[in-house]
């Protein structure tokens, strides 16, 4: 009796340490709370590319962070749409077909040439997108230390 009475107190203390084990822990995984529906894929994957081997930074900060980025960088892309961007889109187009003919006068390896029609049809859906489509917006670089304010541990 004594025996049980000493396997069944050391079940429940065992029970009790393990339950009370992480207690204090952070909820894990990515907090998509504030963030817009069309941000979330993008959050997620900025979330799961940060939380690879990092013990450093917090990476619902740094996803907050390369989110705000985009919308900033997209509010400009589309303020300077016209002005800027469709004319250099329609000069990479313009040039890309330029060269593809270039290259079929001078029967050039077919393996190029048909990687040059597949990025000319890539930039064609480009141009047909227009700037409607933000997750085709290419994303210019983080500036240097804009996830400094997300560090959570010195290593």
């Amino acid at each position: 009796m004594k025996q049980i009475f000493k396997i069944t107190a050391v079940v429940v203390g065992a029970i009790f340490v393990l339950s009370s084990c992480g207690a204090n822990d952070k909820p894990s995984g990515p907090d998509l709370s504030g963030i817009d529906q069309t941000d979330q894929a993008y959050f997620t994957s900025s979330y799961n590319l940060c939380n690879i081997n990092n013990t450093k930074f917090d990476c619902n900060c740094v996803a907050r962070v390369n989110v705000d980025h985009r919308k900033t960088a997209y509010q400009d892309y589309t303020a300077n749409y016209d002005s800027k961007y469709k004319p250099e889109l329609d000069k990479k187009v313009a040039d890309l077909s330029a060269s593809i003919e270039e290259k079929e006068k001078n029967a050039s390896d077919p393996r190029i040439i048909e990687s040059m029609y597949e990025e000319l049809d890539a930039l064609k859906a480009e141009q047909a997108d227009g700037m409607e489509n933000i997750d085709n917006f290419k994303i210019p670089p983080l500036p240097y230390g804009a996830t400094d304010r997300c560090i959570i541990a010195q290593n």
